[in-house]
């Protein structure tokens, strides 16, 4: 039953392509979310590729990672045919198979990959490059970041201004606790004349986190 449900979902998510061969699999890291797997390979500012990230593994819309644990990525793997990337995915977009082009040597550029793809003739295509419906253009991006700048003057003067980088966790709500309230300051230290207080830094450990978020 799991070996129909695993090739049903590959026969879905893999074009169909006489060169295709697997998705890739990485192991996680020790404190690896999704998101944060998915960054290493530049691939989570596609929704889709979260989406189909749980779908090649079976996980639930709030993903636990473990370390050490292999994890299929929407990362397909093709047989370079040695004479063009639009003719080993079968597909003519010429901007599309520049920017697969492009993602194989940042890859390689990250240590990611060991060898190009001319040389191994071993393709990567991220699954948004075939999969996703829309490909928002760099003009639309631009536009979209610009209407969503914020002024937050709790971050304080320097940090008030947040730019919205990617839509990746819009719709989603996060609680943001420091740990500490009224008069209880937590751990406290000193160097020279200066007082150490636990819940100063854990509040602006917070706000830090508090803008990241929002960005």
């Amino acid at each position: 039953m799991i070996g129909l449900l695993i090739s049903t979902l590959l026969s879905v998510l893999s074009p169909p392509s006489e060169n295709f061969m697997y998705h890739h699999r990485v192991k996680a890291k020790s404190g690896d979310g999704v998101l944060t797997l998915l960054s290493r390979y530049h691939l989570a500012d596609q929704p889709c590729n979260v989406e189909a990230f749980c779908q090649l593994n079976g996980l639930s819309e709030d993903p636990v990672l473990y370390a050490g644990k292999k994890y299929i990525l929407p990362v397909l793997i093709y047989r370079y045919n040695g004479t063009s990337i639009r003719s080993t995915i079968k597909n003519d977009n010429y901007e599309k198979a520049v920017r697969i082009q492009l993602y194989n040597e940042k890859i390689l550029a990250n240590n990611l990959r060991k060898t190009h793809y001319t040389d191994s003739k071993i393709l990567w295509v991220p699954h948004h490059e075939l999969h996703c419906a829309e490909e928002p253009t760099e003009s639309s991006v631009a536009v979209h970041h610009k209407a969503k700048t914020y002024n937050m003057p709790v971050l304080g003067p320097d940090n008030a201004r947040v730019t919205v980088e990617s839509d990746i966790l819009e719709g989603q709500v996060f609680y943001l606790v420091t740990g500490h309230g009224g008069p209880d300051p937590g751990a406290v230290g000193s160097r020279g004349d200066v007082s150490l207080c636990e819940d100063e830094y854990a509040y602006d450990v917070v706000l830090r986190l508090y803008k990241l978020l929002l960005e």
